[in-house]
């Protein structure tokens, strides 16, 4: 008896509070998976870390190596809780999941580790188990293909810019397409000049470190055969002085004869110039040194040679050099005693405009005295290193006229008064700016009367108000019949998935009517009208709204293609209570949109 109560109540309980209530929870779970086990040295490959039955606020933390590099790329969320109604009976299912993506460079070839990855859930450490990947070396060079890279410097002093030239050699009888090229080895060593504008980002079709890759092409005899060659240059500043290596460059890319459509994934990879990097001398080194290297000129010009103590001056400040242009920084002319002792100028005063290998920079100067004669020069200094030398450039000394100028004090605002009905024309006064004026002929006109009133703000508002009344309303009834029109358009499509989703609970074309069912929903929430959509349309559709219930819908109407055209036998019965279920979602989701 006693066992018999105590079964009864926890039925009772159950019931009333749940049966999830119950349900044991899951425990969480980590895992990282690769997109590939073996890939080419500087190729990129996914890794993917899954949390299962937990989830997390930030992406795990993965540190890069000397092995490899990684990138954090996103993330999608795997949590999703349902309702399903099974002949009567409600079951509710819930799920909680997360996958974080990473793209992973491989950075020496060979077989390599990813060490587990640590990750905190609700307060306790999980860890995913180590990943294997095996790391191919490319190819040095093809017989139809060939990479290389030079430098035209190998002995450059710390900042002063070097070109590199990547060379790829085609025959023209194979072909190539999905092509990409990869600097390998440490950038960060050097300054690297981004040659970017929008007309190379729409032609190019890849990038090289950080720009879009222009080649230049033309025909070239290589070994006695002719070669296509496509050439590439970047501009790199080193940062640091010893020996040092530049890349290689990895090139990856499909493979074929010009005689057959097969291709196959190849990859060559160039050779590592090695550079010498020399600090430049300390002896010697101007005060003002701001770290250029190579060979400048500078000039200036002034936009008025003539000005009151206190006028503005537009000084122009014109340098050109190798490029990156970038490192040239605006002259501190504040810091010549000439011009703090005869100048006054804003810190922010300064505009640069850079082209190619020269920049302008306008400084906007104020002459503080009137003995001032003239704009003095200004220093740039630099180290040539052709010559192995410091060398200072100066602008030439502008001409510049100063006059005195006059504080405006009250007083010189005062005038005597003149009677302006006697008609004289006002002068000038000794003794101030201009004479005040005086009299009655200065009153203003404040007579009254009915053309007065008429003309009036008031009057003419009262005239116009029952004309905007009447073009607010015919305005108001338009905008009311077309949304009428709208809303009349999606209740007949939902009326239409209904009666569908009834023929289907009576086992008449079930995954036919489902699917079709779903469709209407779909097209009523997002377009407003019944259409027919695909799949992935509706997919694309949702995706704005609810990537979770688009990933559902896209999966229901895939299975009800299969049902129809494949040999899967799906349930029938649960086909029309998920599809249901997917209606109720999508209703909710329209009744949420139209209340925002």
């Amino acid at each position: 008896m006693k066992q018999s109560v105590s079964q009864l109540i926890a039925l009772v309980m159950i019931v009333v509070i749940g049966p999830q209530t119950f349900a044991q929870r899951r425990e969480a779970s980590v895992r990282a998976t690769l997109g590939e086990r073996m890939v080419y040295l500087g190729d990129v490959v996914q890794l993917v870390v899954d949390v299962d039955d937990g989830e997390i606020d930030s992406p795990p933390s993965i540190e890069s190596t000397e092995a490899y590099s990684i990138a954090y790329s996103g993330m999608r969320n795997r949590s999703f809780k349902g309702i399903q109604i099974i002949n009567g009976r409600r079951r509710e299912s819930s799920q909680l999941g997360q996958s974080f993506f990473y793209s992973l460079t491989p950075l020496q070839a060979g077989e390599m580790t990813i060490a587990p990855i640590q990750v905190t859930i609700d307060g306790k450490q999980f860890q995913t188990v180590a990943v294997a990947l095996r790391v191919v070396e490319p190819a040095k060079n093809l017989t139809d293909v060939r990479v290389t890279l030079e430098v035209d410097n190998d002995a450059p002093f710390v900042g002063e810019p070097i070109t590199l030239t990547l060379t790829i050699a085609r025959s023209p009888t194979i072909t190539m397409t999905d092509a990409s090229v990869r600097m390998l080895g440490r950038e960060n060593q050097f300054d690297v000049a981004l040659e970017d504008s929008a007309t190379a980002r729409r032609r190019a079709q890849m990038e090289f470190l950080g720009s879009p890759a222009e080649f230049l092409t033309r025909q070239d005899v290589i070994d006695g055969v002719v070669f296509e060659t496509f050439t590439l240059t970047r501009t790199l500043t080193p940062r640091h002085a010893g020996e040092q290596t530049i890349g290689p460059v990895v090139m990856l890319f499909d493979v074929g004869s010009s005689r057959s459509r097969r291709q196959q994934r190849a990859a060559l990879q160039s050779s590592a110039p090695e550079l010498h990097v020399r600090e430049v001398p300390l002896e010697g080194q101007p005060a003002n040194y701001d770290g250029l290297v190579g060979q400048y000129s500078i000039r200036a010009t002034a936009d008025v040679r003539e000005v009151a103590v206190g006028d503005p001056v537009a000084l122009r400040v014109y340098i050109q050099g190798p490029k990156p242009i970038e490192r040239v920084r605006a002259p501190d002319v504040m810091r010549d005693p000439a011009f703090a002792d005869g100048f006054r100028m804003a810190s922010d005063d300064v505009e640069a405009e850079r082209t190619g290998g020269s920049v302008v920079f306008t400084y906007t100067i104020r002459a503080a005295r009137d003995e001032i004669t003239s704009i003095p020069s200004i220093a740039l200094p630099f180290f040539d290193s052709e010559r192995g030398q410091y060398t200072v450039v100066h602008t030439k000394a502008i001409p510049l006229t100063v006059r005195k100028t006059r504080v405006v004090t009250a007083s010189d605002g005062q005038g005597d008064a003149v009677d302006t009905e006697s008609g004289r024309t006002i002068e000038s006064a000794e003794a101030g700016v201009r004479h005040n004026e005086a009299g009655v002929s200065l009153l203003r006109d404040e007579r009254r009367g009915v053309r007065v009133f008429l003309r009036s703000p008031l009057v003419i508002g009262l005239g116009a108000a029952p004309i905007g009344m009447y073009a607010f309303a015919l305005g108001g009834a338009a905008w009311r019949r077309r949304a009428n029109s709208a809303s009349g358009a999606r209740r007949r499509a939902w009326q239409e998935a209904k009666d569908l989703l009834s023929c289907a609970e009576r086992g008449e074309n079930v995954a036919d009517a489902c699917a079709r069912a779903i469709e209407l929903c779909v097209s009523a929430v997002c377009r407003g009208r019944a259409t027919v959509v695909t799949p992935d349309e509706a997919t694309a559709m949702l995706s704005g709204h609810d990537h979770i219930l688009a990933e559902r819908v896209r999966i229901f109407l895939e299975r009800c293609d299969a049902a129809r055209f494949g040999a899967n036998n799906e349930d029938e019965a649960q086909l029309v209570a998920e599809a249901r279920e997917v209606m109720n979602a999508l209703d909710r989701m329209s009744n949420t949109r139209g209340a925002a």
